[in-house]
């Protein structure tokens, strides 16, 4: 009798660790999902000078392009957890919504974060200059586009918090040159302690 209590009691006792390892989770691999919710997302800016003003510089260089290339800048908050690969997954995601918007394909993409140095402004100038405005290569046209990008870029505050990316890319502008690449372009740069952007971009056109 004895001998049997202590075999049922066994047999229970193993029952219950078993159900009891089942019951453990292992960590769930990271999924699509989460990868959704850490990634950088737009918000507006608070209303004051810097929006104002960008959404003006905005507005001007779409009324004054007449040609078949896209310049385009805006400016807004980030929200999510800023890093460099983010950023320039931001910056790319941004170029291929504005062609997306004009039914274009974003192709040969490379992105690169950069440190902050003049010459990036100045290369956000000459190429949105050229590229998105077909502008003449000289320097009273890409000034012009320069004192707008440092207007902007000075609502962002001291230079030595900004985090800059890139990336470029190609097109195919079927309205008006089905068989040339365009190329493609646009810059973000980001206070990394208020995550305010300004972000510019510049689609090759022709005359």
């Amino acid at each position: 009798m004895v001998r049997r209590l202590l075999i049922s009691l066994l047999t229970v006792t193993a029952l219950a660790s078993t159900t009891a390892c089942s019951n453990e989770t292992s960590p769930a691999a990271p999924s699509a999902e989460a990868d959704v919710t850490t990634a950088l997302r737009r918000a507006d800016l608070p209303e004051g000078a810097f929006r104002d003003r960008a959404e003006e510089l905005a507005q001007e260089w779409l009324d004054n392009n007449i040609m078949t290339g896209d310049a385009r800048l805006d400016a807004g908050s980030l929200e999510g957890r800023l890093s460099k690969s983010a950023l320039q997954t931001f910056v790319k995601k941004q170029a291929a919504e504005r062609l997306t918007g004009s039914e274009m394909p974003f192709d040969d993409v490379a992105t690169e974060s950069l440190p902050f140095a003049d010459a990036v402004i100045k290369d956000v100038a000459r190429v949105v200059a050229l590229d998105g405005f077909v502008f003449a290569d000289n320097p009273e046209n890409t000034g012009l586009i320069e004192k707008d990008v440092r207007e902007v870029l000075a609502f962002l505050g001291d230079t030595r918090t900004l985090d800059v990316a890139k990336v470029k890319g190609t097109t195919v502008d079927v309205d008006n040159d089905p068989e040339r690449r365009f190329a493609v372009t646009a810059w973000v740069f980001v206070n990394r302690e208020t995550k305010a952007f300004a972000w510019f971009f510049a689609r090759e056109g022709t005359i």
